[in-house]
C-alpha cells in the first residue's frame, strides 16, 4: 500500500470514528440547566408535585432532589424536562429543589415548602354493615405527617354527637426524625364525661377544632340494607325508665306497615331481631 492509499484509509477511519462518536455521545448545546416552574410550591407529604425545566445535555439523564432525597429521575425530551414526584416523608420546612444534568454535572435549584398535615381516620365496618347504638370501642387513628422532627404535639380530639353534645380526649403524639406520629384512641372509653353512642345519627370527630375531621354514623340496625330472609338486629339504648316494660316496634315500608311486635326493655336496652319476609 502506497503512502497515498494509507493516508486515504486513515482519513476514512477518522471520519468513521467521528461519525460514530457523534451518534453515541449525548449532544450538549448552549442551554442553561434551569427550573422554569414548580407546581405547587408548597404541599404535604404524599402530594404530587410537577417540575418543568431544561438541561444542557440533549436527551440526557436528569435527577431531581428535594433536600438530599432523590425524588425523580429520567431522560429529557430534547433539552426539556417535565417530571412529577410525590413529596416524601420528611419534616416540615423550606427545602432546596434541585434539577441535575447527570452528564454535564450541572444543577439548577428552586425551593419547595413541606407543610404539616393532620389526619383523623375512623375504623368503620364495611358496607352494608354499620355501627349501632351502644357501640363501645370505635377506633380513631390520629396522625401527623410533615411535622417538626422529634417533637411532642398535644392533640385535643373532640366528638360532637347528633344532639350537639361534645366530648373530648387529650392525647400526645411524639414525632419521629421524619416528622411523623400516629396513635389510636377509642370512643367512647377514652373520652371525657359520660361519652356515649346512644343517639342515632352522625358523630363528628375533630382534631384541634379545624385541623382535620371525620365522622361516623350510629344506627338502630346492624346494616343499612337487607335481602329477603335476612335477620335484622335492632338495638336502642337509654330506655332505663321503661325497664321491664314492653315497647312496640313497628316496621314500615313506604306508607305500609309490614310488621308490628312487642319487646321487653332490659337494663335500659331495647334489643330485638326481625326476619325480612319473603
Amino acid at each position: 500500500m502506497n503512502k497515498k492509499s494509507a493516508a486515504l484509509v486513515a482519513l476514512t477511519l477518522v471520519l468513521f470514528l467521528i461519525i460514530f462518536l457523534k451518534l453515541i455521545i449525548p449532544h450538549a448545546h448552549a442551554v442553561n440547566v434551569e427550573i422554569t416552574s414548580v407546581s405547587p410550591k408548597t404541599g404535604r407529604v404524599g402530594d404530587l408535585v410537577n417540575l418543568v425545566g431544561k438541561i444542557n445535555t440533549t436527551n440526557g439523564e436528569y435527577k431531581v432532589f428535594l433536600g438530599n432525597i432523590q425524588v425523580a429521575s429520567g431522560y429529557a425530551s430534547g433539552n426539556n424536562v417535565n417530571s412529577s414526584f410525590k413529596v416524601p416523608s420528611m419534616p416540615t420546612g423550606n427545602y432546596t429543589l434541585t434539577l441535575c444534568d447527570v452528564v454535564a454535572n450541572m444543577n439548577a435549584t428552586s425551593w419547595f415548602y413541606v407543610e404539616t398535615a393532620y389526619h383523623v381516620s375512623i375504623a368503620k365496618p364495611p358496607h352494608p354493615r354499620q355501627l349501632q347504638q351502644g357501640a363501645k370501642a370505635i377506633n380513631i387513628t390520629i396522625s401527623i405527617s410533615g411535622g417538626k422532627a422529634e417533637t411532642t404535639y398535644i392533640a385535643n380530639i373532640t366528638v360532637k354527637t347528633p344532639a350537639n353534645e361534645t366530648y373530648y380526649s387529650l392525647t400526645s403524639l411524639n414525632t419521629t426524625d421524619k416528622g411523623e406520629a400516629s396513635t389510636l384512641i377509642r370512643y367512647p372509653e377514652n373520652f371525657s364525661g359520660n361519652a356515649h353512642t346512644n343517639y342515632t345519627g352522625f358523630y363528628t370527630v375533630a382534631f384541634n377544632g379545624t385541623l382535620a375531621s371525620d365522622r361516623f354514623f350510629i344506627g338502630l340496625t346492624d346494616q343499612t340494607e337487607y335481602h329477603r330472609g335476612d335477620t335484622v338486629k335492632i338495638v336502642a339504648i337509654s330506655y332505663e325508665l321503661l325497664n321491664g316494660k314492653n315497647v312496640t316496634i313497628t316496621i314500615v315500608f313506604g306508607n305500609k306497615t309490614v310488621d308490628r311486635f312487642n319487646c321487653t326493655v332490659s337494663n335500659g336496652v331495647v334489643e330485638a331481631n326481625w326476619t325480612v319476609p319473603y
